[in-house]
């Protein structure tokens, strides 16, 4: 992710309306070039939990880390994830986990995040790319939008798709449990 990772707030953070763009803004923030952030559902007056993007921000440097299990405490204990590696649709962490390392065993395989948009309390977009050899051995680089959801401060969904709008729809009609029980 770029330039995100040193953005990890540890004091209070600012309301959304601070947030339309972070460029070095504070101390918490030093590094960071810019970083788009989109308040989508509230109006910028009002103050929006940031609690969501932490947590994203976590996983993505347990990610970046290969921590997987730092990773793995990041999720909720009904979490149904899903990964690029795996086919994009939620499942079972520990299968997701597993399908990230098996890609991360390759050179090629990378995902990066240009950019991350709090929809509201619960639900985060990220916009991106994963670049990953194909079965016919080309090194293919294409654009992807994860959707999480973030409950009790852990990552409780996520899911990959081709568009923001997609994605979007996706929360809109399912909700936060994008559809999905919780159950094997």
């Amino acid at each position: 992710m770029r330039n995100l990772l040193s953005c990890l707030p540890t004091g209070p953070l600012p309301s959304c309306r601070s947030l339309k763009t972070i460029k070095c803004m504070d101390e918490h923030l030093m590094g960071i070039s810019e970083f788009p952030i989109h308040c989508a559902s509230r109006p910028a007056t009002t103050k929006i939990k940031l609690v969501p993007f932490r947590v994203v921000t976590q996983c993505l440097a347990a990610h970046r880390a290969r921590d997987w299990q730092r990773l793995r405490e990041l999720f909720h204990p009904e979490a149904r994830i899903g990964v690029f590696a795996g086919g994009g649709a939620p499942r079972d962490p520990d299968d997701a986990i597993a399908a990230m390392e098996t890609a991360h065993e390759t050179l090629v395989y990378h995902a990066d995040i240009d950019s991350v948009r709090v929809l509201d309390d619960h639900a985060v977009v990220l916009k991106g790319y994963v670049q990953y050899r194909a079965k016919d051995e080309r090194i293919i680089k294409t654009d992807k939008v994860w959707l999480y959801v973030v409950v009790n401060d852990k990552l409780f969904r996520s899911q990959v798709f081709e568009t923001e709008a997609d994605a979007l729809d996706a929360y809109r009609r399912l909700g936060i449990d994008l559809g999905v029980s919780s159950l094997p």
